[in-house]
This record gives C-alpha cells, sequence and structure tokens, in this order.
C-alpha cells in the first residue's frame, strides 16, 4: 500500500520531499506494528503468568527472556520483506547494497518498537489501560522526529530530545543512507533553484547530521535494552504481593 501511494517519485524538488515523507511513513509504521501486537499478546499473557509464577512454575526473568526470543525474529524479520517493496515501488535509486543498511535500521527500530509494547503492557493493569498510555509514550518520539519541529525555531536544550526519539534516530540514518550518493535533484517550477540542488541539500534542509550513522545505531540499541530493562522491571513488580 506505501508503495503504491508513493509510486516511481521523481527525483525533482517536489519528489524528494515525498520520498523523504515516504520514509518517514515506513518509519511509523515498522515502529507501531510490532508496539500494538505486543501490546494485546503480552497483555493477555500477564494474568496466566501471574497465576503460574506465584504457583512456582518458573521464574520472572525466565518468561521474561523466552517471551522476547520467541517475538523478537518474527518483528525484525518483517522489515526485510517490507521495505524491499516501498523500495522497488518509490523508485529509490540508491545502489541495492544499501538495503541492507536501510533494512537493518528497520529491524532494530522493530524491536524497539516491540519492547514499547512490552514497556507499556507491563506498567498497566488492563489492556485498556494500555492502549491509553502507548500514544502518550509515542508522542514525544514523533514531535522530535525531525519532521515536525525544527529545532532551530525552539529553545536549544530542547534539540537534545531528538535523541530520545527512536523515530528520529532511524530518520536521519535513512536519510542520510539515501541522499548521500544522490548528486542531482532537479528543479522545477515555480519551486525555487535554491532550495536544493543536489541529496546534501535535502539533508540540510531536514537538518540531519552527516556522519552520524553509527552513533545513531549505538543509540537504538541502548534505547532497546532501556525499555526491555524498564518492562522487565515493570513485569517483576507486578510479581510482588
Amino acid at each position: 500500500v506505501v508503495g503504491s501511494v508513493f509510486y516511481k517519485l521523481p527525483y525533482d524538488v517536489e519528489g524528494a520531499v515525498s520520498l523523504s515523507g515516504c520514509l518517514m511513513m515506513s518509519v511509523t509504521i515498522v515502529l507501531f506494528l510490532p508496539t500494538f501486537a505486543c501490546i494485546t499478546t503480552f497483555s493477555d499473557e500477564i494474568p496466566i503468568f501471574l497465576r503460574e509464577h506465584w504457583n512456582g512454575m518458573y521464574r520472572s526473568w525466565i518468561y521474561f527472556v523466552a517471551r522476547s526470543l520467541v517475538d523478537l525474529p518474527l518483528y525484525m524479520f518483517y522489515p526485510w520483506i517490507f521495505f524491499p517493496q516501498v523500495f522497488y515501488l518509490a523508485g529509490y535509486t540508491l545502489p541495492y547494497t544499501r538495503i541492507i543498511s536501510h533494512c537493518t535500521t528497520f529491524s532494530i527500530l522493530a524491536a524497539c518498537g516491540a519492547s514499547m509494547g512490552y514497556l507499556a503492557a507491563s506498567w498497566s493493569k488492563n489492556i485498556r489501560m494500555t492502549l491509553q498510555v502507548v500514544p502518550t509514550m509515542m508522542l514525544p518520539s514523533l514531535i522530535f522526529s525531525g519532521f515536525f519541529l525544527d529545532e532551530d525555531t525552539t529553545f536549544s536544550f530542547i534539540g537534545w530530545f531528538k535523541y530520545t526519539s527512536v523515530i528520529y534516530l532511524s530518520s536521519e540514518n535513512l536519510m542520510l543512507e539515501q541522499w548521500t550518493s544522490v548528486s542531482d535533484v532537479y528543479q522545477t517550477e515555480p519551486f525555487v533553484p535554491e532550495l536544493f540542488g543536489d541529496g546534501e541539500g535535502v539533508i540540510d534542509y531536514y537538518n540531519y547530521t552527516p556522519g552520524r550513522q553509527n552513533l545513531n545505531y549505538i543509540l537504538l540499541v541502548v534505547w532497546f535494552f532501556v525499555y526491555r530493562l524498564l518492562a522487565y522491571l515493570g513485569l517483576w513488580l507486578k510479581t510482588r504481593r
């Protein structure tokens, strides 16, 4: 569906904005799907887990690790099916070898999304409460994603919050991979020719910083473990009585 909406976009100014929007849309899809999938499965299992745990069948950390190992490969694999289709249909022209780096970013993002689902479910009393908590968790990540707020137009300290946004970290990696090698973004009327004429101009337009891919990968992995640890803490507290 995403690929058909953004089908074969041209590499002009209008197309550059749309191609960037396609990446942003892909990021939100890859993040949200595992989040809401984990909410439904994990929330339903918690009462069963508590009963079996209190009966002495297994420890809380064993259940949590086993549950994570079951879900994680599935959520990290589906971006490798999803994005290559979008890549072809939308008309991206970066070298096909870079699909690997794109899909790697999406896989880590999907793992973060699953972790956010576990986090919301483990700290909520029921699935209804979880569904109310998740939008609150997602909103800061969306606000500081780089597409809705220009950090140069607000307080300087707010710019640091972008490093808490897995959407921003993923989007920056994807945008840098997509536009760094593009040498020409041709102009069409009535757009101003000075807006951006190449891939570097697109990167500057969205205030992304070249050369930060490795740092973003590290931060994504860090947030993955932070979400998992907080989720386990919430689950462990539920076992206290």
